[in-house]
């Protein structure tokens, strides 16, 4: 699950090394409560990944920001105010450490932020099933109504009792189906996706400026918007972010700043390159543009 040898930074092109996001970096989504603990807002609301939905329809996190900063929060605490509007909204960076340097599954926690100890940047998991577990739950609250109001009519002998026993079959077979769903789900993404992007602090997916534009002629599974490409050169590699995927593909240079313009460099004097994925063969594309 999630290995943390194989994970590219889609901004400095290091392995990534998540971290929580600090109040001094991000002051607009982590905030310090009355007792001296450091909270970060977490947008739980969105379902869809970033790729296909760049936009979370969410606004500024100011007035979750100053309501956790006027109460008292537990630094261990994984569930926070039940009984508040905002509860689903936070969640105290102890909490959020302990997570990440748990690794694995609890990396697709939906209530997690994540930040590239390398670079600094705000990143976040592109594809998440876990995501739906939220919708599970007001489903599974659903069928249980559901089924309540069943038995009241069963005990009534207005319904037979096998209608009951039927529909609680039928819930059982779901829940026992959904959750191997999402576990295949996870490890099919960790093997065709990079599946980690940027974003701002409002949870919005960022697209870092084209750098390279390649030809489209590649079929492959692995030419997705938002994975991170190798390209092998003469002495090392660079890794490469799809951006736009259209015509043409493309891509942003995954390095630091102060060798940025250096590798766009060696790669103007190459005429096509070869690319692959985690090791796996995508293609011989032709350089079209290197935007320096």
């Amino acid at each position: 699950m999630l290995s943390k040898d194989k994970r590219i930074c889609p901004c400095c092109g290091k392995t990534l090394k998540p971290i929580p996001p600090d109040r001094y970096g991000y002051p607009k989504c982590v905030g310090l409560s009355a007792n001296g603990v450091e909270f970060c807002i977490i947008n739980s609301s969105r379902l869809m990944s970033y790729t296909r939905k760049p936009r979370s329809g969410i606004g500024g996190n100011e007035n979750i920001l100053n309501f956790y900063s006027a109460v008292v929060l537990d630094r261990h605490c994984d569930k926070v105010y039940k009984g508040s509007k905002y509860h689903s909204s936070m969640r105290p960076s102890e909490s959020l450490r302990r997570k990440i340097e748990r690794g694995g599954l609890s990396l697709y926690d939906p209530n997690i932020r994540l930040l590239c100890g390398n670079c600094e940047n705000l990143v976040a998991l592109d594809k998440n099933p876990c995501r739906s577990l939220g919708v599970s739950e007001t489903l599974f609250a659903f069928i249980s109504f559901v089924f309540m109001i069943l038995l009241v009519l069963a005990v009534a002998e207005v319904l037979p009792w096998t209608t009951l026993g039927i529909t609680a079959l039928a819930g059982i077979i779901a829940a026992a189906v959904f959750f191997p769903i999402v576990l295949f789900l996870i490890r099919f993404i960790e093997k065709r996706f990079n599946n980690i992007v940027p974003i701002d602090e409002y949870d919005n997916l960022i697209y870092p400026p084209t750098e390279i534009k390649l030809n489209t002629s590649i079929r492959s599974p692995y030419l997705r918007e938002g994975n991170v490409l190798t390209v092998k050169l003469d002495d090392g590699e660079v890794h490469i972010y799809l951006v736009h995927k259209a015509d043409n593909c493309e891509f942003s240079i995954c390095c630091e700043d102060d060798e940025r313009e250096q590798i766009k460099q060696r790669l103007s004097e190459c005429a096509e390159l070869e690319l692959t994925f985690e090791g796996k063969r995508v293609g011989t594309a032709e350089i079209l543009e290197v935007i320096l």
